[in-house]
């Protein structure tokens, strides 16, 4: 509980109550009590304040020709006020927290609705704001003060500033003053006119990389606009031992931008809760971390996880008008060799050549040298700023999945896929920005891949649509070259905390010598062209979940096939012909076709039927991820050419592995079984 303390004296009526003597004291006074007490609001700051005021007004002159009618008695008023402690509710208290004292001296005549305030003063440790003013209560409360020759210290804004904002460090230090001339009114008090100058000034701290050059500054207010003049912002040269990898590459390239600005409100008042106003930066620097920095020692970081070295050039003006909620951005953003890595990458991203457009109704990124993922882009994204919806045209040259394992794979955290799936370990707490943010994707566009690898396959002139919605990744109309033939499909990946994958697609016309030639357990093995559908599904993360689930089905036909060393009419008569003397066409399929499940980890055939000129095979079975083969492979149709035509067809259990085939034949009627184990020629 505070208490007003008012002590004094007064003269007797017949006196008129003069001399009089009047002092009130209130001491020790929470900030947040007398705020509340006079504005209805705390406005969220804390401190202590003390106050003390002596009225005085002087004995009645008997030579006076002052009668009752012509006025009131004339009131001297000074006092102080003390304010210790100062700092956000959010925040502390700490004894560094800034203080300020106010002294002044007033003169009111009883009766009158205004005072005289011919003195004030406002010091702290490195300010002096001074001047004089008076107060009006006819028509509401219309003070005005004028400040002359007073000089505000650029450590002190620091103090104050440090103290409203959490997360300012202790070791930065602001030096430099700014000379101030300017006129108040209004209640609240809003600036009317004047004039603020400052030869500039100098930030360091352990927190900077480099230390900050503020240069000259001039701003003036007139007509309710305050107007700054140009200003260049700087950073010195590396403090040495501290250098960086892009300051180490440049030097002497300029680092400073300049900043214009103008505050100006919808009405006369200067500080009302959001004022308009624009801004215009132009510059570059070598150095983007240095600034990157300050912004985080301001308290005012421009990242979030990620961070970023090279350098940047800017030429943007900003617009913000009271009653928009958003800000206008014109103007161009270039990366020179910027660096960018990110919490979810394992290496960073590249910019060597891109520019950013800062448009009325869009942005636009356009890539002409980007390295991610192991390979170079090129193209443009655009983002509509009413919807927030992207639209992209990228092209890249050569994607290799072994690249993407070293940019996206877990490396001790977790990768982009488990961060975008929600597996990434954290409380959910902790995540719901990140998922908000997710939430909120919405791109769509072109994707061209000159070659995408995924060892030891590979496709060539990938061209698809692709489209980015929250957590669904879809890509349609996809088509490529797929060894010597044609692939086209669609691609589903939804990453929810289970993820899940499907996958329809549909191959013409594949060189199947080329194929094999890749896979080194086929190398060699087989000829022909082929065409197949195929379908499939999985989910889970990891190689070994995705393994599991996997399952689908499929068609192939294929055409003119050489199967080596798997002649099925000879393995079936047990003849003994020698690579030289071998029939060409043994061996050789005029047609391969069939329908396969893929289940369990394995692919298992029902129906696939081979046909020669000697005749028709047909096989069922299954096929083990692992390689190993259990097939059941029987003729069905002989031609009356061949020496089979008239015995009973027996049939044989093609086993072992894709690499190393091996055959146990079932005899037919009166024949000794072949002895298990025979080796496929």
């Amino acid at each position: 509980m505070h208490v007003f303390h008012v002590r004094g004296n007064i003269a007797g009526t017949s006196a008129r109550l003069q001399p009089a003597e009047l002092s009130l004291t209130w001491s020790n006074v929470s900030l947040a009590d007398a705020l509340r007490l006079t504005r209805g609001s705390d406005l969220g700051v804390r401190g202590e304040l003390s106050v003390d005021v002596i009225a005085r007004v002087a004995p009645v002159n008997p030579d006076s020709k002052v009668t009752v009618t012509t006025g009131g008695a004339q009131w001297s008023i000074s006092g102080g006020a003390r304010l210790t402690g100062f700092h956000g509710w959010r925040l502390p208290g700490r004894g560094t927290d800034p203080a300020a004292n106010l002294t002044f001296a007033a003169a009111w005549r009883l009766g009158e609705a205004r005072t005289q305030v011919p003195k004030f003063l406002v010091e702290m440790p490195n300010s002096h704001l001074q001047g004089a003013g008076e107060l009006d209560w006819t028509r509401g409360l219309r003070p005005e003060l004028r400040i002359n020759s007073s000089t505000v210290g650029f450590a002190d804004i620091l103090a104050w500033y440090r103290a409203l904002r959490p997360g300012v460090p202790g070791n930065l230090e602001f030096a430099g003053k700014l000379g101030v001339d300017a006129t108040l009114g209004g209640w609240p008090l809003q600036l009317v006119q004047g004039a603020f100058s400052s030869a500039g000034g100098r930030l360091t701290g352990a927190s900077l990389l480099s230390p900050v050059k503020i240069g000259a500054i001039s701003a003036r207010v007139s007509r309710g606009a305050l107007d700054i003049a140009p200003t260049e912002i700087s950073f010195a040269p590396p403090v040495a031992g501290r250098t960086t990898a892009s300051a180490a590459a440049d030097d002497s390239s300029p680092n400073s931008f300049t900043v214009r600005a103008t505050i100006f409100p919808d009405s006369s008042a200067m500080f009302q809760r959001r004022p308009n106003w624009n801004l215009t930066i132009e510059g570059g620097t070598p150095r983007v971390e240095n600034w990157l920095a300050l912004s985080e020692a301001l308290a005012q970081p421009l990242k979030a996880n990620w961070t970023a070295t090279g350098g940047l050039g800017v030429n943007i003006q900003a617009v913000h008008l009271a009653q928009s909620p958003s800000t206008a951005w014109l103007g161009t953003i270039d990366s020179r060799n910027l660096n960018v890595t990110a919490p979810y990458l394992n290496q960073p991203l590249r910019f060597a050549m891109a520019r950013i457009d800062f448009a009325k109704s869009q942005r636009i990124f356009t890539l002409s040298a980007a390295q991610a993922f192991g390979t170079t882009w090129h193209g443009t994204a655009v983002r509509n700023n009413a919807d927030a919806q992207w639209t992209f045209d990228l092209l890249a040259d050569r994607l290799d999945a072994a690249d993407l394992d070293r940019w996206l794979g877990p490396r001790a955290r977790p990768g982009l896929l488990a961060r975008l799936a929600g597996l990434s370990g954290k409380p959910s707490a902790d995540n719901s920005g990140r998922d908000a943010a997710i939430a909120g994707i919405a791109a769509h566009g072109r994707l061209r891949i000159s070659e995408v690898v995924l060892a030891p396959l590979h496709v060539e002139q990938f061209d698809a649509q692709a489209e980015l919605t929250g957590r669904s990744i879809t890509i349609r109309k996809a088509y490529a070259g797929f060894f010597g033939g044609k692939a086209a499909g669609t691609f589903v990946a939804r990453l929810q905390p289970d993820p899940s994958y499907e996958f329809q697609g549909r191959f013409d016309r594949v060189d199947l010598a080329r194929l094999g030639n890749a896979l080194p357990s086929l190398n060699e093995r087989f000829t022909g062209l082929a065409s197949a559908t195929l379908t499939l599904a999985a989910h889970g993360v990891g190689r070994e979940s995705l393994a599991r689930s996997i399952h689908g089905e499929g068609n192939l036909d294929a055409r003119n096939v050489t199967l080596r060393d798997l002649d099925f009419a000879t393995l079936i008569s047990g003849e003994n012909i020698s690579v030289g003397n071998q029939d060409p066409q043994t061996g050789r399929f005029a047609s391969l076709q069939g329908n396969f499940h893929v289940a369990a980890g394995g692919v298992e055939v029902s129906d696939f039927v081979f046909d020669n000129s000697q005749g028709r095979f047909q096989a069922e079975g299954r096929i083990d991820f692992s390689h190993a083969l259990t097939l059941r492979i029987h003729p069905s149709i002989f031609h009356a050419t061949t020496t089979l035509a008239s015995a009973p067809p027996p049939s044989f259990i093609l086993g072992g592995t894709i690499e190393s085939p091996s055959v146990v034949l079932s005899p037919p009627p009166g024949r000794v079984p072949a002895k298990p184990g025979t080796r496929a020629r």
